[in-house]
């Protein structure tokens, strides 16, 4: 009786098999890869439509351009300065944009970090600052009281020497903790394959460049271009456009503009590639018009000479075809 039973067992397997070989197709033709539709293909579809909400934009008089966003389905608000900064490539110096930036929240000339910091946990608001500006949002009755405490690390950053190195060091030991991390390489990788090394966005930072940033490069490149004529500050949530406006005067009128010579600029402490000669000065004198930079200044050649041709730029790693005017920071004083 056993052996019966694995006897049909065993043909209904075989005929399950051979039904199921039966509809399996064999060729590219019994899999249709010769119909029409098959041959290319298919047509995109239309473009998405972008959507954007109702918002208010105006500027003030000293060129900070303001975009407000009502939200009222939450008593909170958001507010945003963004430095619309040239692109830099930061050569030999890579990584000393986001650490200017970063260094803005730990201290003011009026308050250090730990104050700037238990201010902000006071009113259980954010505030972070990075390379392209700052961010900072609360509940929207405590509006007044962060945006005088964003104005004041925006426009009167102390830049403190011990908060530098501290930051230097960790930023240091999390380059190390990277090098054996797979995303951190792939991302590296990625980023010199699709954009080269001589593009702003393809240079690496590393220990060595960390090493090298000094605390008067992050002064000189907060002093150049964290200016309200090339910035915007964005105001989104529980708020009116014209508290806003009010607001904005208030606490970034003051904001000192100047003009930011040239379109796309390079800064760093590499070698000048054009095959030029390189002039190094320990010194600035400001009546000549020379630019002090890392350490190093290079003088501008006579054929690319700005308005005045009292002008000193620096090439970073770029080819000679591709050299843009170099990226100007005053002489500090």
């Amino acid at each position: 009786m056993h052996k019966l039973i694995m006897k049909q067992i065993l043909i209904i397997s075989l005929l399950l098999s051979t039904a199921f070989l039966a509809c399996t197709p064999k060729t590219g033709e019994q899999l249709g890869s010769s119909d029409p539709f098959r041959k290319g293909a298919p047509a995109p579809g239309p473009a998405p439509k972008i959507e954007l909400g109702d918002y208010d934009q105006f500027q003030l008089d000293n060129g900070l351009k303001v975009i407000v966003v009502e939200n009222h389905k939450l008593p909170r608000v958001s507010f945003q300065v963004f430095v619309d900064a040239p692109e830099v490539v930061e050569g030999e110096l890579a990584g000393f944009i986001e650490t200017a930036g970063a260094l803005l929240t730990k201290g003011t000339t009026t308050r250090t970090k730990s104050q700037i910091d238990e201010a902000v946990d006071y009113m259980g608001a954010s505030l972070t600052s990075s390379g392209s500006g700052l961010f900072a949002s609360c509940l929207s009755k405590h509006s007044d009281g962060l945006l005088s405490l964003m104005s004041d690390v925006l426009l009167h950053p102390s830049f403190p020497q011990d908060e530098f190195d501290k930051m230097k060091k960790q930023t240091i030991s999390g380059l190390v903790a990277a090098k054996s991390n797979p995303d951190a390489i792939a991302q590296n990788v990625g980023s010199v394959l699709n954009f080269g090394k001589n593009h702003p966005y393809g240079v690496i930072q590393t220990e060595a460049s960390t090493e090298k940033i000094t605390i008067d490069v992050c002064k000189a490149y907060y002093q150049t271009y964290f200016r309200p004529n090339i910035s915007y500050l964005i105001v989104v949530g529980d708020v009116k456009p014209d508290a806003a406006r009010e607001m904005a005067k208030k606490y970034f009128g003051n904001w000192e503009s100047r003009e930011i010579q040239g379109r796309r600029r390079t800064i760093g402490c590499s070698r000048y590639l054009s095959g030029r000669s390189e002039a190094r000065h320990s010194g600035c004198n400001s009546s000549q018009g020379d630019e002090r930079r890392a350490g190093r200044v290079f003088r501008q050649p006579p054929d690319e000479q700005s308005p005045g041709g009292q002008g000193f730029h620096l090439w970073v790693h770029l080819h000679p075809q591709q050299r843009p005017p170099g990226r100007i920071f005053p002489c500090p004083g």
